[in-house]
């Protein structure tokens, strides 16, 4: 169908559109955007990930998307690893700091350093979620909405050196499967195997396939569950052609051997990268030297750049690695069909949450970790908290560039307008086309040992967190001239708590409003409790010229009901600074965060709808 606006050609055609989005008067802000009507069959759940928008902390925004792709598919590396491998918890970035001398020491035997033992799983840094076991339900439930929410059709698990973690799998799966059943496209499942390729296919054929009880959760090429092995291993013929009738085998690709179309990378160390016939390694640093301790003999680390203006070429930029210099040149030759030699239909990052390297001592007496070392050398997206690493920039990097590849440009949807009487179980809200939808489960209380099963200088024995509370949803919004409305609904009775400013805050971003500071480069409004009944206080997120940081409460005020499991909002449309344009909004819904000024505690505590810096966009 034709945009209506292109059908109208005279010169109040903007005005117009205004009108047709937000029943306006002749007083309104002409639209900006060119509206079309939504013809989209989208789930509730689709829809949601299609209207995320977010902002990382060097201003690189993404926004909604109208459709994903079918001919474009996206998966990662995951590490099922951790609490099976660890003998105590060494992170290089601390030891940097605290005892140097005993990271570089590559004594053995007695002689050896307690801190930094030779022979030792090594982490690179902490990561947000902390020194997780792979089998904790807490951290593999955020993992599978984080996944969700950016998008990832598949996630292929590292058994490459033949140890399969049966539990880790496990546990995986039965997180998936839960959140997959509530409508949301989680990602599909593949092993990656190498070394003693016939032993390790063996054992995942007769534990995951064999008897068919997983079917749903493996991602498929041409029908059957795709694996990646390492066919010159098999000395049994008979076998081999019994797994290529039953999977779609892919030879597995290491980088420093010859290059075949037909197999599948799972990283390169050339740039522009190899096409595997459609299929195209995108990670985020490479070790070609073995060694990502020493820098001396050709890694390629986070910041390192080999065309991108502004920044030194052929060099480390190590001052910028938080910017991904390497990851958005990667997803660049993926996205360019002239780098990349012919389309790209199918991108593997590497990787999610390998965090680990063993400390060993190389033939000339150097230290030697080969596969990461530390925040500048290591290749892993998922988060460590801001303060003593990256923070969430790597996760967002990969959203924004998959939402690039995956899926089709936004379009700027003409959206109806209607007025809600809160608290009086308004039947309008059921006009309301759509609502975002966020996992329910996912407020949960955490209490699981940490990797190593002991307590550490690090970290404790235990994780524990009891912030879970209300467990959002739903959430709908819709406006008239005056007024925004915004209904969350959680999953069971509201629990309710006098005098907590942190009960079911809403943060909102005014995107279009110019000369804004906002909070995690999205949010300028924190609606939030007080001691006044029926209304709610507008905070505006200001910083001051020492730098601190507050929400500080406005003289405006938004009236808020609340009843068995839902909570309305009415926020005056002048309150939050569009009074008379289009309310092109960001929005996220909260229960009991810790600390409503530090954006890592919005994919921590507590419940965020969307999670972490994740907004879910209106009015687009």
């Amino acid at each position: 169908m034709e945009s209506k606006i292109k059908q109208i050609v005279l010169p109040g055609a903007f005005l117009l559109s205004l009108c047709l989005l937000a029943s306006c008067g002749p007083s309104e802000v002409p639209d900006p955007y060119e509206r079309v009507e939504d013809e989209r069959t989208l789930t509730d759940e689709q829809w949601t990930v299609n209207s995320l928008a977010s902002t990382d902390a060097f201003g690189r925004s993404f926004s909604s998307v109208s459709t994903a792709n079918p001919s474009k598919e996206v998966g990662i590396f995951y590490s099922l690893w951790h609490g099976s491998h660890e003998t105590g918890i060494y992170d290089v970035t601390l030891l940097k700091e605290v005892n140097p001398d005993a990271l570089w020491d590559v004594s053995s035997g007695n002689g050896q350093p307690t801190d930094s033992p030779l022979g030792a799983f090594h982490y690179f840094g902490r990561p947000l979620y902390g020194y997780y076991d792979s089998r904790d339900p807490w951290v593999l439930t955020r993992h599978c909405e984080l996944f969700a929410m950016a998008g990832i059709d598949y996630i292929v698990f590292d058994t490459t050196n033949s140890v399969i973690y049966t539990d880790a799998v496990k546990a995986l799966i039965e997180v998936f499967r839960k959140y997959a059943a509530q409508g949301f496209e989680v990602p599909k499942l593949a092993f990656y195997t190498n070394s003693h390729s016939q032993i390790t296919v063996d054992s995942l054929y007769s534990i995951w396939y064999k008897d068919g009880l997983y079917d749903d959760v493996w991602y498929k090429i041409d029908g059957k569950p795709m694996l990646v092995t390492n066919k010159d291993e098999f000395t049994d013929y008979d076998k081999l052609d019994f797994y290529e009738e039953f999977f779609t085998l892919k030879g597995s690709q290491w980088p420093d051997e010859r290059m075949r179309k037909e197999n599948f990378p799972w990283m390169n160390w050339e740039w522009p990268q190899f096409n595997h016939d459609g299929i195209m390694s995108v990670s985020i640093a490479q070790m070609p030297g073995y060694n990502a301790a020493n820098q001396e003999i050709g890694n390629f680390g986070r910041g390192y750049t080999r065309v991108t203006e502004g920044y030194k070429t052929g060099a480390q930029n190590v001052d910028e690695y938080q910017k991904g210099l390497n990851f958005e040149e990667e997803w660049r030759t993926a996205l360019d069909p002239e780098l990349s030699g012919g389309e790209v239909n199918n991108v593997f990052i590497t990787q999610w949450n390998e965090w680990m390297a063993i400390k060993n001592r190389a033939n000339n007496g150097d230290m030697q970790m080969v596969d990461g070392f530390d925040l500048v050398y290591s290749r892993d997206a998922e988060m460590t908290d801001s303060e003593t690493g990256y923070g969430d920039g790597f996760y967002l990097q990969l959203a924004r560039n998959l939402r690039k590849f995956a899926y089709n440009d936004g379009e700027h949807y003409f959206l109806d307008p209607h007025t809600i009487a809160i608290g009086e179980n308004d039947k309008t809200w059921d006009e309301v086309k759509h609502s975002y939808r966020d996992f329910q489960g996912d407020a949960m209380f955490r209490n699981f040992k940490n990797a190593a099963g002991s307590p550490s200088a690090y970290g404790y024995e235990m994780y524990e967190d009891l912030t879970a509370r209300n467990d959002i949803v739903s959430t709908k919004v819709t406006h008239d001239n005056d007024n925004i409305y915004v209904r969350v609904e959680t999953a069971e009775e509201l629990v309710l708590s006098s005098g907590d400013e942190s009960w079911m805050n809403l943060f909102i971003g005014t995107p279009d409003i110019d000369g804004r500071t906002p909070f995690a480069e999205t949010f300028d409004y924190r609606i939030m409790p007080d001691s006044t009944e029926g209304s709610m206080a507008i905070a505006r997120y200001a910083e001051t010229d020492s730098g601190d940081k507050t929400w500080a409460k406005t003289d405006q005020r938004a009236k808020v009901s609340f009843d068995g499991n839902v909570v309305e909002y009415q926020i005056p449309r002048s309150a939050i600074g569009v009074g008379n344009r289009v309310p092109h909004l960001l929005l996220k819904a909260t229960d009991h965060l810790t600390d409503p000024l530090d954006i890592d505690d919005f994919y921590v505590s507590g419940d965020s709808a969307p999670i972490g810096r994740l907004a879910y966009e209106y009015a687009y």
